[in-house]
């Protein structure tokens, strides 16, 4: 139970998964284990899937702290992250945290219900990202940007 990760330098991708009951410190503890991973430098997107979460207390005060985190260890980073938050409670959570991200400027964050959508629009960001000249010359094989989209639900 927890918060796992795992990120594939080749894509770019951080992906995290959420399960049973998270609060404040479970985060904090996640993310500061997370940005003291050397391999961080290459990640440009998350994914962070919160359907396995039964109960979820995160406050304020911990999204700040970690967001002050990124923003020392990572000064201009631009992490463009989809939460995959099925629940109320969840999707107001990812929504007030990418508020303090934005304000920040440590990147994007938007949450969504599924993870084909939050998978989509990932993709849809990569693609806008990607300099024409390396899109055509990757010939439309499956993901452009090397983003995996293989998607349930």
């Amino acid at each position: 139970m927890g918060i796992s990760y795992s990120i594939d330098r080749e894509s770019g991708l951080l992906q995290t998964n959420w399960v049973g009951a998270i609060d404040g410190a479970d985060f904090v503890s996640a993310y500061l284990r997370i940005l003291g991973d050397p391999r961080l430098g290459a990640v440009t997107h998350e994914i962070a899937d919160l359907t396995g979460v039964t109960r979820i207390t995160l406050p304020v005060t911990a999204m700040k702290r970690v967001i002050a985190e990124v923003a020392r260890r990572h000064p201009g980073a631009r992490l463009r992250t989809a939460v995959i938050a099925p629940q109320d409670a969840q999707f107001g959570l990812a929504r007030m945290y990418g508020s303090h991200a934005t304000l920040a400027e440590i990147g994007e964050v938007r949450p969504f219900r599924t993870r084909r959508d939050a998978l989509a629009w990932l993709e849809r960001v990569a693609h806008a990202e990607t300099a024409p000249s390396v899109r055509q010359g990757l010939g439309g094989r499956g993901s452009s940007t090397g983003i995996p989209l293989t998607a349930s639900s």
